[in-house]
């Protein structure tokens, strides 16, 4: 699984959602995702915990999402579970544009997922 896209393919080769990341602490990361999340990559947003070794905090900076499906959504719960059962937590940043937020507010999901309009610093990583 590669998460360092490059935008250099052939325009009908373009993948729908790019991820940048970097370790801000030694068990917390951030990943930029940037496009759309459905069907075809929600398996890679679930599977940023095992991809992303042992980092126990994911930051999700979800500001330049243009589309969050069904599918983007489940798995948002599938990273997150997974994180809570490490020990972990799972931070949504950037959830305040609609192509975001409308579908986390019409699921429920606002009430269970840490959903926060900008950027997390580390001292916000998780609550005690």
């Amino acid at each position: 699984m590669k998460y360092d896209q490059t935008r250099e393919r052939a325009a009908n080769q373009l993948p729908i959602m790019w991820a940048r990341h970097r370790r801000v602490a030694a068990d917390t990361v951030t990943v930029q995702l940037e496009g759309e999340i459905d069907s075809s990559n929600a398996g890679q947003v679930a599977g940023l915990a095992d991809a992303l070794d042992d980092a126990t905090t994911i930051i999700l900076d979800m500001s330049e999402v243009s589309f969050l499906a069904a599918a983007g959504i489940t798995a948002l719960l599938h990273l997150d579970a997974r994180l809570r059962l490490a020990g972990g937590h799972l931070v949504l940043t950037g959830t305040d544009h609609r192509p975001v937020r409308r579908p986390i507010t019409i699921c429920g999901l606002d009430s269970i997922l840490d959903c926060r309009p900008s950027m997390a610093t580390p001292s916000e990583k998780s609550p005690t």
